[in-house]
């Protein structure tokens, strides 16, 4: 028997949170969510972030409701029962934060359904090259 190979290095989700390489969503919940909820951030850039001196009627709030109303719509429309992981393909429609944006654009995501530090069930929102 073959003993297992050494812990090389870990880094969790509570210290990519911690370290800002991801970002909670906190109202994932209201969103019928049943999971906890994060976002990378260069998604959360690209999403939700928002200039406050852009005279868009635009919030981050609002922002990242739309990123997790379409995240739930994705999950519960495509899927897989009993499935450990998954990538689910997503999008959301939102005004590029630039000074000159006015249309809203759509940009593609995943939202990755897989385990968290403890094996519970997480959700991560993420670029489509990003893992």
């Amino acid at each position: 028997m073959s003993e297992p190979w050494p812990v090389i290095h870990t880094y969790t989700r509570r210290e990519a949170i911690s370290d800002g390489v991801l970002v909670e969503l906190d109202e994932h919940a209201a969103a019928r969510i049943p999971w906890h909820t994060a976002i990378t951030a260069a998604a959360y850039a690209d999403a939700i972030e928002w200039d406050e001196t852009n005279p868009l009627p635009q919030d981050e709030s609002g922002r990242a409701w739309d990123v997790l109303v379409c995240a739930a719509a994705a999950v519960r429309s495509r899927a897989v029962p009993d499935r450990r992981e998954q990538r689910i393909p997503m999008s959301v429609w939102r005004v590029p934060n630039t000074a000159h944006s006015v249309a809203p654009r759509p940009l593609r995501l995943v939202a990755h359904l897989g385990p968290g530090d403890d094996g519970e069930p997480v959700l991560t929102v993420m670029l489509p090259e990003e893992d």
